[in-house]
């Protein structure tokens, strides 16, 4: 069956682990003969074919401009990455006899009431309970949240955001990047969009834990090195973090990149090991990226990761700097998490859209069942 969908969320560049998702979605479908079309975020700078850029501007205007292309697009599917933000104009696109699917990325979109307040959570809350909106989580904990907002447990799913890269997203890195790689040893990867608090004032993408390990493997290692990438750098955290290079004395260990990165997957492959020392996430598709690719990565405990990732007790450096050597010292066992994961969480997101051409069914409560499989 062939469907056609209009996606609403964030194209690269930057690069997102969520704008990397509708991307390699985006082209999967036109690729397997679907229609498929992309209302993206101001700024976006590519040319890839049915993407369409938000327009930057008022966000009354903004809303309109969407509402338009929902109404003008063919698709019958639309899918959201921006939780309830744009509720007030997919509402009147359900009535209007479209179906919604609203995938949601990250925890901190859920919890602590994220629901909008007035008359955009009056939108939001029809979204939650109507029979013609599908709801993904990326994990159980955020599955676990929308039923408490009231979603029927047979209209959400788990399925996690990785869809394998395509060989030619694997390009060359730029010849700094190279040098610093050759120049160092043993070389760790860490990357977030943006370096900002969490809501409990803790650096949400663990960048300080990152810099605090390489100064303590430096006196085992002289040579190791840190890529450390961050699309959009945001005060005041991020002064912070490039004082402490100093105060570490890492700066001939750690390159900074910063604003359009060089493609993830080409630098994740490279590296000795991938580190996710974040203090809340979704299901961080770069984790899954670079499982894919061979690499070990360490990660918090703070949300569920994939089976072959190394845990540590989160926000705990003397645990971090523990997993991160035995690794490095292979102590411990590492498993590929191959590219076909990546393709099983495709073909999981066409049955949401099979099902939204249809009535739900107790069938679709059955395979919701086996969504546990961490796949």
């Amino acid at each position: 069956m062939k469907f056609s969908v209009a996606q609403i969320g964030p194209y690269p560049l930057p690069i997102g682990g969520v704008s990397m998702h509708v991307k390699r979605l985006h082209r999967r479908l036109l690729a397997d003969g679907h229609q498929s079309v992309v209302f993206s975020q101001p700024g976006w700078k590519g040319d890839d074919q049915g993407v369409t850029p938000r327009w930057n501007a008022w966000r009354f205007e903004r809303e309109l401009w969407l509402l338009r292309q929902g109404l003008w697009t063919s698709a019958e599917i639309v899918h959201c990455h921006d939780m309830f933000i744009w509720s007030s104009v997919l509402w009147p696109l359900v009535k209007l006899g479209k179906r919604v699917v609203m995938t949601v990325h990250n925890e901190m979109c859920v919890g602590a009431d994220p629901i909008p307040t007035g008359i955009l959570g009056r939108f939001a809350q029809k979204m939650l309970r109507c029979e013609n909106v599908s709801w993904i989580a990326v994990n159980s904990r955020i599955e676990q949240h929308l039923i408490d907002y009231g979603v029927s447990p047979f209209k959400v799913r788990v399925i996690p955001a990785f869809i394998a890269p395509s060989e030619d997203e694997l390009k060359g890195l730029p010849d700094h990047v190279e040098r610093f790689i050759a120049s160092h040893c043993p070389v760790l990867a860490i990357y977030g969009y943006r370096s900002y608090f969490d809501r409990d004032g803790l650096d949400m993408y663990g960048f300080d834990m990152a810099l605090e390990l390489t100064r303590r493997l430096k006196a085992r290692y002289p040579q190791v090195g840190l890529l450390w990438g961050v699309s959009e750098p945001q005060e005041p955290l991020f002064k912070a973090l490039q004082n402490s290079l100093d105060g570490f004395r890492i700066n001939d260990n750690v390159l900074l990149m910063t604003g359009e990165l060089p493609d993830g997957p080409s630098i994740w492959r490279r590296c000795d090991v991938y580190l996710r020392p974040s203090s809340t996430d979704g299901d961080a598709v770069s984790v899954r990226e670079a499982l894919a690719l061979g690499t070990p990565v360490v990660a918090s405990d703070a949300v569920a990761r994939p089976s072959a990732a190394f845990l540590f007790k989160n926000r705990d450096a003397d645990d971090f700097t523990r997993v991160v050597s035995d690794v490095l010292d292979k102590k411990t066992g590492f498993t590929i998490n191959g590219p076909q994961t990546g393709l099983c969480n495709y073909s999981r997101v066409l049955e949401t859209y099979d099902f939204m051409t249809k009535t739900y069914t107790d069938g679709f409560h059955a395979q919701n069942a086996e969504h546990e499989n961490n796949e």
